[in-house]
């Protein structure tokens, strides 16, 4: 016990100062993601053949799971020393930690054992899949912003690994694989002009990438917007432009357009609630 906190303390001591340490007793929604230097302890498998585990730091602990049944339980030890990327999930109604990526003590010093979920890995094809959806689009004002967004990093990744879903279930591709399903859905309804294609598929697209900065995942108005696939707000936004509302949301996108939010990221979301620009669609939605 004495060496292996010995071990604890020179890994922790080599943290970088970017490195955070968040308090993992208090209750941070769904789709949070930390980096964090930690002990793990209890390690064991269940039945569907993910390994669980007890992430504990000086500020408490947090129940997590490693997605990766062909990982062998044998590589990991109780007081395992980590330096974890995570992402809060919600598992059997509790808040869990999923882990995406971890170095251990074991390893060799600078590199990290990949523990990516399973799923992830058909990501890459998903997302070609997405981009040719958006050549749908033939407003290239419109089209330019949807391009911009996906080759910018910093927006791909969260949305790589953002939740998608019913609230009590969580995907490591979900919002990514829903947001695919509900733009064919958006391609495949008839609609009078092209104008008006564009302007619902672009807006679906839009939906889901302002949840990314979503902190309030697990709000009431959430819960009951959200669908397995397609997302049911997609849906409404669907038959929104075929409907006298549709001028709302030209509006509405013409504003998103003009202010160039899709360049601001990571403040997208936070500036399109301000400007109420999201807004006026989920009023629109309303009516």
């Amino acid at each position: 016990m004495a060496t292996e906190l010995k071990h604890f303390i020179e890994y922790a001591s080599q943290a970088a100062d970017n490195v955070l340490s968040f308090p993992m007793t208090q209750l941070y929604p769904k789709g949070y993601r930390e980096q964090v230097w930690c002990r793990g302890t209890d390690f064991r498998r269940n039945a569907s053949g993910a390994i669980l585990c007890t992430l504990n730091n000086a500020e408490g602990a947090m129940c997590a799971r490693i997605s990766r049944p062909d990982v062998k339980l044998e590589s990991f030890k109780n007081w395992q020393v980590m330096l974890v990327d995570l992402v809060t999930v919600s598992l059997n109604g509790k808040l869990t930690a999923e882990v995406m990526r971890l170095r251990t003590e074991g390893g060799k010093p600078g590199s990290y054992l990949d523990l990516m979920p399973r799923a992830v890995c058909a990501l890459p094809r998903k997302l070609d899949e997405l981009r040719e959806l958006i050549q749908y689009i033939q407003a290239k004002e419109l089209r330019q912003v949807l391009e911009t967004a996906f080759s910018d990093a910093k927006i791909v990744l969260p949305f790589l690994t953002c939740f998608g879903g019913r609230e009590s279930y969580t995907y490591p591709s979900g919002l990514l694989a829903k947001t695919v399903a509900a733009a064919k859905v958006a391609i495949g309804m008839g609609f009078e002009s092209q104008e008006e294609a564009d302007m619902v598929l672009t807006t679906a697209i839009l939906y889901d990438l302002g949840r990314i900065q979503d902190v309030n995942l697990t709000a009431e108005t959430i819960r009951k917007a959200t669908g397995i696939v397609p997302h049911a707000a997609t849906l409404d936004l669907v038959r929104l432009a075929l409907n006298p509302a549709k001028n709302r949301l030209h509006a509405s996108l013409e504003e998103i357009l003009a202010t160039g939010y899709c360049d601001q990221y990571p403040s997208l979301h936070r500036k399109m609630k301000q400007q109420t620009a999201l807004a006026k669609i989920n009023v629109a939605l309303l009516d």
